[in-house]
This record gives C-alpha cells, sequence and structure tokens, in this order.
C-alpha cells in the first residue's frame, strides 16, 4: 500500500553562503540514520519498477552510489551539487530490500555509500521506503509532495 500526502510546506531559509536549504519541518520525515538519495526529477521514475533511481555522472564516475543518512546531510547535498536545479527528488531507502538486491551499504567518512554489484546503474523501484518532492522558489526548497510506501 502506498499513502499519497500531498501538501506545499513552505520550510524557512537558513543563511549558509547564500544557499537555500531545508530546516527541520523536513525533520518529521526523515530519520537520524536513513539513506536518502537526492536526484533531479530527470533521474527518477516512479513508474518503471526495475529502474526507478538512475544513477548520477558523479556515482558512475566515483564507483558508487552516494547518499545522506540524515538533514544536515542533506541541506549540505542540496548546497554543494543542486545549486542550479530547482526540482529534486529525495528518496528514503531500505537497507535490507537494498542487500537483497545485490547492493552493499557502507559508511564512509560519515555518509552512507551504496556499491553496486551488478553496475548495472539504477536502482531498483522495491528499495524506495519514502519519496520526497521538493521545489525550489525565491531559493528556498519546499516540500511539493511526499509519498510513503508501506
Amino acid at each position: 500500500m502506498k499513502l499519497f500526502v500531498p501538501f506545499f510546506v513552505t520550510l524557512l531559509a537558513l543563511p549558509f553562503n547564500g544557499c537555500a536549504m531545508v530546516t527541520s519541518n523536513l525533520e518529521e520525515f526523515i530519520n537520524a540514520d536513513g539513506i536518502y538519495k537526492i536526484v533531479t526529477p530527470e533521474n527518477f521514475n516512479e513508474k518503471n519498477k526495475d529502474k526507478c533511481i538512475n544513477i548520477t555522472s558523479l556515482d558512475i564516475k566515483d564507483g558508487l552510489i552516494h547518499a545522506s543518512k540524515n538533514l544536515e546531510q542533506i541541506q549540505y547535498v542540496l548546497q554543494k551539487f543542486f545549486t542550479q536545479s530547482t526540482k529534486v527528488t529525495i528518496v528514503a531507502l531500505d537497507k535490507t530490500s537494498l542487500e537483497k538486491a545485490g547492493f552493499e551499504v557502507k559508511e564512509e567518512k560519515g555518509f552512507p555509500h551504496i556499491y553496486d554489484s551488478t553496475k548495472a546503474f539504477h536502482i531498483p523501484f522495491n528499495t524506495v521506503k519514502k519519496i520526497f518532492y521538493l521545489i525550489k522558489e525565491k531559493n528556498i526548497w519546499q516540500i511539493d509532495n511526499a509519498i510513503i510506501r508501506n
């Protein structure tokens, strides 16, 4: 079963080198020790069950899938890699499902890194627990909607 939660909540912007930030309003959905992949809309397709998340060129170059584990890391990644983006998708991944699908999750330098033994360069939909669609307006990241899967 999947629960669709449409909402449009303006999140406060905190100054950090002039970049927009997502604040604690997202904390109710973000676990302190989760696995979160941030991608642009072009790299996410929930209708393609086998290949819903296409790996970024940085992931391919580094030979691993970069992820975040908490709100602080999500904010850092948004500021560092998505300053020119106006839409992103944050996907919460299930570690057990990732491992069953042939992925290995390691924490390195404080961040979760996902290693894909299949080298298929995508993550299947059955590993996804939550999906957050964010948009940026006036340099403020906002939750456009969210999907929570059971």
